[in-house]
């Protein structure tokens, strides 16, 4: 009988930086058809705001899953816990507004807009490109610390609860598993793993005890491996050996 799980999260399940037969669910697709003889199918969702969340929902109802694993990704909550954020929007243009959540929760569009990466040959261009690297760091560390004053992250971490027990109502009614695991670590910067640190306390605290949450905040696996690719935010190959041995028995056990 083949087992049908829906992952709602984001460049998790589909890193091109990883072999796809090293990814978390190809690793636990195959430990499962060896210890169990069992076929387990995963259908991948990508969300980048809460609200794509809720409309997921309905195509996953339609495929008529047995579990949804939803991740909880850092750049939609680090996003909609800043003061100032830029982002793309539904006809692809950057913009640019304020986050004033006490007047009501209002998330950026579609996806935040990266730095990029370092292109620049030669001295000078190099230092130019360090320089705004790390002015943007100190502004955007400001940034957060900002939007924590004007409660932007508790808001935030509020609204993502909310989301969640939506999420298991869904569930609840179609008789599906729920499996959340909570948010990674962010080793590029302190603040924002400052942030997600305490997002993994709130929503630990603070979910349905019925709800399967898995703890994920980690920078090593059992051996003190290093689970991140150098830019501190994608996982390797350990890190995905990891998450895989962190997820199976929850996958199986329903």
């Amino acid at each position: 009988m083949m087992t049908s799980v829906a992952i709602l999260g984001g460049c998790f399940p589909v890193q091109e930086q990883i072999k796809p037969e090293m990814l978390y669910h190809n690793l636990i697709k195959d430990r499962i058809l060896k210890e169990k003889q069992t076929e387990i199918k995963f259908s991948i969702y990508r969300y980048d705001t809460f609200r794509q969340c809720l409309e997921l929902l309905k195509t996953i109802e339609e495929k008529r899953v047995s579990c949804v694993l939803f991740h909880v990704r850092p750049d939609p909550f680090l996003s909609a816990s800043k003061m100032y954020v830029k982002f793309i929007d539904y006809n692809n243009k950057k913009r640019r507004s304020i986050n004033l959540h006490l007047f009501g929760f209002k998330e950026p569009e579609i996806k935040p807009v990266n730095f990029g990466t370092n292109n620049y040959r030669g001295a000078l261009l190099k230092f130019i490109y360090y320089t705004k690297k790390q002015t943007r760091r100190i502004l955007r560390n400001v940034n957060y610390t900002i939007g924590f004053f004007i409660c932007n992250n508790l808001i935030t971490k509020k609204k993502l609860l909310k989301t969640i027990n939506k999420i298991k109502i869904f569930c609840d009614e179609n008789k599906i598993k729920l499996i959340v695991q909570g948010p990674p670590m962010r080793p590029r910067s302190i603040v924002e793993n400052l942030l997600l640190y305490n997002l993994d306390k709130y929503l630990g605290k603070s979910l349905n005890k019925n709800i399967v949450y898995i703890h994920s905040f980690n920078n090593k696996d059992d051996s003190g491996k290093f689970i991140f690719l150098n830019d501190k935010i994608h996982l390797n190959e350990n890190g995905h050996r990891f998450y895989a041995n962190l997820l199976y028995h929850s996958i199986i056990n329903y």
